[in-house]
Formats: structure tokens, C-alpha cells, sequence
């Protein structure tokens, strides 16, 4: 929907618009956690809701773009945010972020434990020191566009691409 966060409240048969002043920008992302909302746009910015998307709020403090591509929430307090320019992390509810990886437009992330990974583009890369060393490990992926991951029923890791979705061994 453009420029728009649309709630249901019955899974999906019914939909009521909660926020559809964005200067129309498109929604890319969002992601919940409990009452908590995060709306990422294309070209407006990164908008949170503390009260199930009744209200949102613009984010203003660390990020230095205005072009959200995805979300991810760890916890009540750890969220990353992948954008034009990087990713960024918040430890307090999304008022603040840090930028830790420059250069590279995740279009996923995925946290396990004290691993960290981004797909983007040029490939997926890892840290396993919360953002501050990363290595691309796409070795036998043959698309260089990373789309998505996933954790299967038995703990493994998929990434989605162009050319399929390949698992980690």
C-alpha cells in the first residue's frame, strides 16, 4: 500500500488504515513486537508506534537516510534497521541507532546468538562480533542477490535469492 499501515484484527478478513499520512512514500517494511511498531518507508523514514500502530513517530536520531528496505527485532530492546547505507541497531526501543555496517543495503538481517547476518546485493555477509568485523560468506550461492532468511524446523539457515533458496550446512 502506498504510503499507508493497514491492521487486522481478524486475521486478515477485515482492514482498517491506522496510518496513511506518510508523504506518500511506500511502505517497505514493518515488523511488531508485542504492542510495538516499526514502519519503514522507501523515501520518508523510519516511523515507530508504541501503542499497536494507533500513533506513529517519526525516527530521527542516528539514521541518515531516509530509505528503509527491512526489519529486524531481536528483542524488546534490540532492533536492526537495513537502509540505503547500511545497518544500523538499537538497544532502546528504536529512539536511538548506530550505524555498523556502511556501504551495503541489507535487505535481511538474522541474529543467532552472537552471529550476525545481512543479505544484500553483493552477497551475505557475517559478524560474529555484534557488527564491528564482517565477511562475506556467500560461497555456493550462485545469485548475488540475497532476498530473505529463514530458520528451518531444525535450526538451519535458508537465504532466499534470485536463482532459489539454498541452506546452510
Amino acid at each position: 500500500v502506498n504510503g499507508g499501515v493497514y491492521k487486522s484484527t481478524d486475521g486478515g478478513g477485515w482492514w482498517t488504515a491506522t496510518f496513511t499520512s506518510l508523504p506518500a512514500s511506500p511502505v517497505t517494511c514493518l515488523a511488531v513486537d508485542g504492542a510495538r511498531v516499526y514502519c519503514g518507508t522507501a523515501r520518508s523514514g523510519l516511523y515507530t508506534s508504541a501503542d499497536s500502530g494507533s500513533t506513529f513517530t517519526k525516527v530521527i536520531t542516528g539514521l541518515t537516510t531516509e530509505n528503509i528496505a527491512c526489519l529486524y527485532v531481536v528483542s524488546t530492546t534490540e532492533v536492526y534497521v537495513g537502509a540505503g547505507d547500511g545497518l544500523y541497531r538499537s538497544t532502546d526501543l528504536g529512539v536511538n541507532w548506530i550505524q555498523i555496517l556502511r556501504n551495503k543495503m541489507p535487505l535481511a538481517v538474522l541474529r543467532r546468538g552472537s552471529t550476525l547476518l545481512v543479505a544484500e546485493a553483493g552477497g551475505i555477509y557475517r559478524s560474529v562480533d555484534d557488527g564491528t568485523n564482517w565477511v562475506n560468506v556467500a560461497k555456493g550461492i550462485m545469485s548475488p542477490m540475497s532476498l530473505c532468511f529463514v530458520v528451518d524446523a531444525n535450526g538451519g539457515i535458508c537465504v532466499g535469492t534470485e536463482a532459489g533458496v539454498y541452506r546452510s550446512m
